[in-house]
Order: structure tokens, then C-alpha cells, then sequence
């Protein structure tokens, strides 16, 4: 008996173990300061589409893509370095983690596994790693 519902709990636990709220990136643009190659330039992303890929994790929590366009443009005139870059790259919420999907709430990564994207909790845009000019550049907000 004491077996049985031991199991019961392990099972309830595990079926129930990640749980997610759904929390949505909200569209617009951000811009910050970075260095890129020791140049100072502008990032700018903007959130085109977030959509409900109407997909679940191998938990019953939702997916979402979220497009996004990334630019970053700066200038050194006395090292002659021109920094010019746009990328559009699709993110999605789920992570493989063993032999199961998982859905994150605040994070994604982008489909080619190259970077990744942070959300706080109101669904505004905390911080996105991205390869670009030969460096992993990180634009926080």
C-alpha cells in the first residue's frame, strides 16, 4: 500500500513538474548601446510576429515562434571599422532536455541553436545573444 501510493506521488509529481504561465513577448523595438569589436554600436531589435505554434512540450504547455529583426550599425573613423549587420532570425520556446520537449516561460532559442533570447516577466525583452562579426554580441535592455 505504502508502494502504491509513494508511486501515485512520484507520478502526480513528474506530470506536473513544469509548469509554465504562457507569458507572451510583446512586439515593438529596443535599442541599446553594445560593443562590437571595440567599436560602440547601436542594437536595435524589433519583434515582428509572435504566434502560437499550437504544438505542446511533452509537458501540455503551449509553443510559441517569435520572429525577430536584429541591427546593428556603428562606426570608428579613426580605425576605419564600419560595423553593418541585419539578421532576422525565428525563436522558438522549446528546449530538448534528454528524450522530452520542454517549453520555457522566459526563454527561446533561435531554430539554428546559434542564439538565444531572454524575456522578463511582463513579456518585455531582457537580453538576446547572437552571433554577428565574428563574436557573440549580447544586447541588453
Amino acid at each position: 500500500m505504502k508502494k502504491l501510493i509513494l508511486l501515485s506521488f512520484v507520478l502526480s509529481t513528474a506530470a506536473t513538474a513544469h509548469t509554465i504561465k504562457g507569458t507572451l513577448v510583446l512586439k515593438g523595438s529596443l535599442r541599446t548601446k553594445v560593443y562590437v569589436r571595440g567599436v560602440e554600436t547601436t542594437c536595435r531589435v524589433k519583434v515582428d510576429k509572435v504566434k502560437n505554434i499550437l504544438d505542446e512540450d511533452s509537458y501540455g504547455n503551449p509553443g510559441y515562434n517569435v520572429a525577430i529583426e536584429i541591427t546593428l550599425d556603428g562606426r570608428d573613423e579613426k580605425r576605419k571599422i564600419t560595423i553593418k549587420e541585419e539578421q532576422k532570425l525565428n525563436f522558438t520556446n522549446f528546449f530538448v532536455v534528454g528524450n522530452t520537449v520542454e517549453a520555457r516561460d522566459l526563454s527561446y532559442i533561435a531554430n539554428n541553436g546559434a542564439a538565444t533570447l531572454s524575456i522578463k516577466e511582463d513579456g518585455r525583452l531582457s537580453k538576446i545573444q547572437f552571433p554577428a562579426q565574428g563574436q557573440i554580441v549580447t544586447c541588453s535592455f
